[in-house]
C-alpha cells in the first residue's frame, strides 16, 4: 500500500491481563478522592505501550465519571470480542457504573432501514452509538452530535493529549478541502479491498495455458478485466469448478461484496463524464489518471446537467446521454456479463461470509472458490490457513478495458475510512455525554490497544488498521508485516463519483431502483427468464426515472422537469412541476 503502517511489539490479551489489579501507579482497583473525576487506576499494559498515553486518573484528567446504560448497534462482522473487551474495561474504570450494551443482531440488508427508524426516533431510541455512514444522505448530520469540537479538546484516555494529536486526520475529517470541518462520522480503521487467489490452482490454471506475464517473463496476477476472466477459464480448463467466489445476496448487492464491484467500475465507466456534467463558468477539466479529481476548486458538478445525462434518452433536449438505455451502459452490463460462466450456482443464497469460509477452507476441494474479493485484512486469517491445496496471494483490482474507457484511467477502489461512529443525540445532555466520552476511549492509544489484544487472543484480523495514529497503539507484528505491501495501493474514492450514487447504485435512497438492483443483476448473472444484457437498461431507466424521479424530487424540493433545462444549472427550474 501507499501508506505504510508503524507499530511497536505486541503482546498477547492475555498477558496484558496477567498483571492483575495492578496499575500504572498502583493497584487496579486502588482509588483517590478525585470527586466527580475518574478514580481507578488504568490496567499495566506494560511493554510495547507508551506510558504517557494511559489515561489520566483525577482532576488533572479532566475525566468525568460516568453511570448509565450505553447501546452500541453497529455492523461488528466478527469483532465483538474486541468490542467486550473495550467495554469491559471502560465499566471497570467507571466502578462499573456504566453498562455497555452491543446490539449485534443487524445485518448489511436490514441494519440501513432499521438505523433509518432509529434516528428518525433520535430522542427516544435506545441506540447510543451506530453505524452513520449507513444512515440515508444528510441524516446524521441532522439526528447525530458534532464531535469536531471534542476532537479539539483534550482527551484524558489519551494521556490528556489533544485528541486530534492521537488521531489520523481521516479518522475525523471527511472533507479535505476544509470547507466542511464536521464529525458527525468518527472513522476508526483504514480499509482497503484486493482479489485474493489460491496459487496452486493459478499454477494449474498457467501449466492448462493461462498465459499472463509480468515484464520478466513471469506469470503474473491478473491486470485486466479480460486476463480475470481468462484466469477462470484456464482454472476451469484444469478441474476447478466455477472458481469465482463472488456473492449474489441481497447483503453482497446492496453492501458489499458485489456493490464493491459496481462502484469501482462504475466511476471507471463514468468519470470521464465529469467535464460535460460541470456548472456554467467552471474551467474544471477531469485527470482521468488523478485519485481525487474532486477536490479540484473549480469541480462543482450541476445536477441539472447530471440528469440531463442520464434521462435524456431520446435526445430532445440535448446531445449528451450516457443512461441506462445507452450503449455505454449496455458495455457496462455486458463486461460483468463475463462473469456468467464461472460464478458459483448457488451464489444467491451464499453469503460473503460463506465465500470466505469456503475459500479458506476448501472444504468443497476443486468445487470450491478459487479467487476471492475481500477486505485486505481477510488476508491474515487465508495466511494462517494455507496447506498443500491451499497458497494465497493478492493482487489489485484488474482494469476493464473499452472504447468507453479512456486509456489509462486510474481504477479507483472503495478504500478509505471504516468503522464509522456516530453518535445519536438524544436531546438528553448527560446520555449524550456517555456516549461521546465512550468513543473517546474506543478512539485512544489505550482503548486501541486493548481492541487489537482481544481480536488477535481470538485469532480475528481487522479489515484495516486502526485510525488511532499506529506508533501509539501495539499493533500485533504479524499485522504490521502484513500490511506493510506494495501490491495493492489505495488509489482513490471510487464513491466520490455522483453517477455512482445517482445512476450506478440506484436514485440515491430511491426504493423502487433499490429494489431492482438486486433484481436485474441477480436475474442477469443467474441466467434467469427476463432479464438480458440487451433488455437490462430499459429496465434499470424505467426504476430510476419512471418510479423513483418524482420521489426524490419531492423530498428535495426539486422540479421534476429540471433535467430538461441542463443550460439553467437550477434545479428549481423549468416551469410548473
Amino acid at each position: 500500500m501507499k501508506k505504510k503502517w508503524m507499530a511497536v511489539a505486541c503482546m498477547t490479551f492475555a498477558s496484558m491481563f496477567a498483571f492483575g489489579a495492578c496499575g500504572v501507579s498502583g493497584g487496579g482497583d486502588s482509588t483517590n478522592t478525585a470527586g466527580g473525576y475518574l478514580q481507578k487506576d488504568p490496567l499495566n499494559l506494560g511493554e510495547g505501550f507508551d506510558a504517557a498515553y494511559y489515561p489520566v486518573i483525577g482532576e488533572e484528567g479532566g475525566i468525568q465519571e460516568q453511570s448509565g446504560v450505553l447501546t452500541v448497534a453497529i455492523l461488528f462482522e466478527g469483532t465483538e470480542s474486541g468490542w467486550e473487551a473495550v467495554a469491559k474495561e471502560y465499566s471497570r474504570l467507571h466502578r462499573d457504573q456504566v453498562t455497555v450494551k452491543l446490539d449485534n443482531q443487524w445485518t448489511a440488508s436490514n441494519y440501513p432501514n432499521k438505523l433509518d427508524g432509529e434516528l428518525d426516533n433520535n430522542k427516544n431510541t435506545t441506540w447510543d452509538i451506530v453505524q452513520g455512514n449507513l444512515a440515508s444522505q444528510g441524516k446524521t448530520s441532522k439526528t447525530c452530535i458534532n464531535m469536531n469540537t471534542y476532537v479539539s479538546a483534550r482527551n484524558g484516555y489519551a494521556g490528556n493529549k489533544f485528541w486530534s494529536q492521537v488521531l489520523e486526520q481521516d479518522a475525523y475529517l471527511s472533507d479535505k478541502t476544509g470547507a466542511n470541518t464536521a464529525t458527525y462520522i468518527m472513522n476508526t480503521e483504514g480499509l482497503e479491498t484486493a482479489w485474493f487467489v489460491n496459487d496452486v490452482a493459478f499454477n494449474a490454471a498457467v501449466e492448462a495455458g493461462y498465459s499472463a506475464q509480468d515484464a520478466n517473463g513471469n506469470p503474473a496476477k491478473p491486470q485486466t478485466w479480460a486476463e480475470l476472466m481468462d484466469l477462470c477459464k484456464y482454472m476451469e480448463d484444469a478441474g476447478y469448478q466455477n472458481p469465482l467466489g463472488i456473492s449474489l445476496t441481497t447483503d453482497s448487492i446492496s453492501a458489499s461484496q458485489f456493490t464493491w464491484l459496481l462502484r469501482v467500475y462504475g466511476d471507471l465507466y463514468y468519470r470521464n463524464e465529469y467535464d460535460n456534467i460541470m456548472m456554467n463558468g467552471s474551467t474544471f477539466k477531469v485527470d482521468l489518471t488523478s485519485p481525487d479529481p474532486e477536490t479540484d476548486s473549480q469541480y462543482k458538478y450541476s445536477e441539472t446537467k447530471l440528469f440531463h445525462s442520464l434521462f435524456d434518452e431520446n435526445y430532445e433536449f440535448g446531445d449528451h446521454y450516457v443512461g441506462a438505455t445507452s450503449e455505454k451502459f449496455q458495455d457496462f452490463v455486458e463486461q460483468f456479463g463475463l462473469m456468467i460462466p464461472y460464478l458459483r450456482l448457488d451464489a444467491l443464497n451464499k453469503s460473503m461470509v460463506e465465500m470466505r469460509s469456503l475459500f479458506q477452507y476448501q472444504t468443497e476441494g476443486m468445487s470450491s472458490p478459487q479467487i476471492m474479493l475481500d477486505y485486505v485484512g481477510s488476508g491474515l486469517g487465508y495466511t494462517a490457513s494455507e496447506t498443500d491445496s491451499f497458497k494465497v496471494d493478492f493482487f489489485d483490482y484488474p482494469i476493464m478495458e473499452s472504447e468507453f474507457i479512456k486509456e489509462g484511467t486510474l481504477v479507483r477502489d472503495v478504500g478509505g475510512n471504516g468503522g464509522y461512529l456516530s453518535v445519536v443525540d438524544h436531546g438528553d445532555r448527560a446520555r449524550n455525554a456517555l456516549a461521546v466520552d465512550f468513543v473517546k476511549f474506543f478512539m485512544s492509544p489505550y482503548g486501541q490497544t486493548i481492541y487489537y489484544d482481544a481480536l488477535s487472543a481470538k485469532g480475528v484480523a481487522p479489515k484495516g488498521l486502526t485510525l488511532v495514529k499506529n506508533n501509539l497503539v501495539r499493533i500485533p507484528q504479524a499485522w504490521k508485516d502484513y500490511f506493510e505491501t506494495d501490491k495493492i495501493s489505495f488509489t482513490g474514492l471510487s464513491d466520490s463519483n455522483p453517477y455512482i450514487t445517482y445512476f450506478i447504485r440506484g436514485l440515491a435512497d430511491g426504493e423502487e431502483s433499490t429494489a431492482q438492483l438486486e433484481y436485474l443483476w441477480t436475474h442477469y448473472l443467474m441466467q434467469k427468464e427476463g432479464v438480458s444484457a440487451r433488455n437490462f437498461g430499459g429496465k434499470w431507466f424505467d426504476a430510476l426515472f419512471n418510479n423513483d424521479w418524482e420521489a426524490f424530487c419531492k423530498k428535495n424540493g426539486w422540479n421534476v422537469n429540471c433535467w430538461k433545462y441542463p443550460e439553467s444549472d437550477d434545479v428549481y427550474y423549468g416551469g410548473a412541476a
